[in-house]
């Protein structure tokens, strides 16, 4: 019989010997090099899951985001640089929005990286995490009140401790890329089961309140920064572009998935940052008069005197129009000199200046 010992040295003599054949018979073309099988790979109906059984396990494990902006580029153009790797996307790494009876917590991570503080968050504050859905950013607490330390949030809120609260928190990927936006709203306690996102619909703004409950967040964000640490399950948040710019279509446009006062601001800081001269603007209208392209003639005019001389003068109405997509923004051109092309420019330039 042989020895155990002697086995193992077979064994192991037998694995070099299949090691070494694979180098020999991939190197002389008898293995399939199947690196680029994917090129001519087919795509397939999806698969269909039978009624009762969960889907769940299909999901892409590395989602492909949407592509968020359609344009044929110049026949001649300059790459960009990459960002740094440290370079900050915004000005201040945490900050509170608002727009009209909407408040938000702005931060420069993404969203999956800020997830998995959101249970703890809550639990700081005596509260439990009942219900959550990772992939679309929602959580549910359990009702405020039972505990000492959800009692005083309660009070520090300028709510009745008795009267008992629940809270949702929706976490959102932010206009530009690698931020992220966190919303709440407040329930009232006895809150009818439903799902979260039919609750987070229903349910009425306190704007007052949510500021407060968001500038808690944010200390508690700031504190824990060195905790981080990143969800893939929370991943697909990232994906969820709200900007999208389209400019083979006939007309050519950018889409925003906002409310219309949330638009109306944010077009107004991306034409403030794209340096584009807002002559005039008519929100009941949703329409923004600009001069774009006709600085660098001012010279050419004799009789103008300095910048005044162009100070009345708009060559596009930026329109605004609720679809059922979204928010549609049109740029419209009012002299005959106004080409598509240039169009286009101003609305890309808009377009880099929001993303």
């Amino acid at each position: 019989m042989m020895h155990i010992h002697s086995r193992k040295i077979v064994r192991f003599c037998g694995g070099l010997l299949i090691a070494g054949l694979g180098v020999q018979m991939s190197g002389c073309g008898l293995l399939t090099d199947r690196t680029n099988y994917y090129v001519d790979a087919k795509r397939h109906a999806p698969l269909v899951v039978p009624d009762g059984l969960s889907q769940e396990r299909l999901q892409d494990d590395y989602a492909i985001p949407p592509i968020e902006s359609q344009r044929t580029l110049a026949a001649e153009f300059v790459v960009p640089p990459p960002p740094e790797v440290d370079a900050k996307v915004l000005e201040e790494q945490y900050s509170i929005r608002q727009s009209d009876d909407q408040v938000w917590l702005l931060v420069g991570e993404e969203p999956g990286r800020l997830w998995p503080a959101l249970a703890r968050f809550w639990s700081e504050q005596g509260l439990e995490v009942v219900d959550s859905l990772a992939r679309e950013g929602l959580v549910l607490t359990n009702a405020a009140g039972s505990t000492a330390r959800s009692h005083n949030l309660l009070e520090s809120l300028g709510l009745d401790p008795n009267a008992g609260r629940r809270f949702q928190l929706k976490l959102d990927q932010g206009l530009k890329r690698g931020t992220s936006e966190l919303s709440v709203r407040l329930l009232p306690a006895n809150t009818a089961v439903q799902p979260l996102e039919t609750l987070w619909q229903q349910a009425d703004p306190d704007p007052q309140r949510e500021q407060q409950l968001l500038e808690m967040l944010m200390s508690y964000l700031q504190a824990e920064e060195a905790e981080r640490s990143y969800s893939l399950v929370a991943q697909d948040i990232s994906t969820g572009a709200k900007v999208f710019l389209q400019t083979e279509a006939e007309v050519p446009f950018i889409r925003l998935d906002l409310s219309f006062e949330r638009a109306w601001s944010t077009l107004e800081k991306a034409l403030q940052d794209a340096q584009v001269r807002v002559v005039d603007l008519n929100r009941s209208e949703g329409v923004y008069l600009v001069s774009f392209g006709q600085e660098e003639s001012r010279s050419w005019w004799p009789w103008s005197k300095g910048s005044e001389a162009l100070s009345d003068r708009y060559n596009y109405r930026i329109i605004l129009q609720q679809t059922a997509e979204g928010i549609q923004v049109t740029a419209e051109g009012t002299e005959a000199d106004a080409s598509r092309d240039q169009g286009v420019q101003l609305l890309t330039r808009i377009y880099e200046n929001i993303t």
